[in-house]
């Protein structure tokens, strides 16, 4: 691929990492061709994931367990389930932790406490994450992220704990 001047080589099991803005093109290293599965996300959604706006340190690391990881989460057929967004989150905040400049944004532990109260007025229902993220006043992904404070119930702890997943190739 060429990127900002320069050949990068992206081996399969390996993740692309590209700021949207960024021009970029890609070919095949090898004779055969290759294959590739992408989740474009939009800046505005790694802002919120991130709790800034980040910048990638490396355009292509090599990572297989990521990887492999990524391409699972990619052919999921529950990609609006809540646990299909948890695993995208703690990919994602995976990868802004290994592979951007700046730390990622704690959870606050108030807005937990307002989550923690609404999921013990009905034990019976599974909010969405958007409604969770309503009650907490969080950006949705922020909401994943652990907080200082343990969790209440064994639900909560899916709710509160979870890393986020750009281009891999494969």
């Amino acid at each position: 691929m060429r990127h900002r001047g320069a050949t990068e080589h992206a081996p399969a099991e390996s993740l692309l990492l590209l700021d949207a803005d960024t021009v970029h093109a890609g070919r095949p290293g090898i004779a055969e061709g290759w294959d590739y599965r992408v989740f474009y996300l939009p800046p505005a959604l790694l802002a919120e994931l991130a709790g800034h706006r980040p910048a990638f340190t490396v355009p292509a690391p090599y990572d297989p367990p990521l990887a492999g990881r990524l391409i699972r989460l990619h052919r999921r057929r529950d990609h609006g389930s809540l646990a299909a967004q948890e695993e995208f989150e703690a990919l994602c905040t995976e990868i802004l932790t290994r592979y951007t400049r700046r730390a990622i944004v704690a959870t606050p532990p108030l807005p937990v406490a307002k989550v923690r109260r609404h999921l013990a007025a009905d034990l019976q229902r599974t909010p969405s994450l958007d409604e969770l993220a309503g009650v907490a006043g969080l950006p949705r992904f922020q909401l994943l992220r652990p907080s200082a404070a343990k969790p209440a119930s064994p639900r909560m702890a899916t709710c509160c704990s979870c890393a986020c997943a750009v281009p891999s190739s494969s």
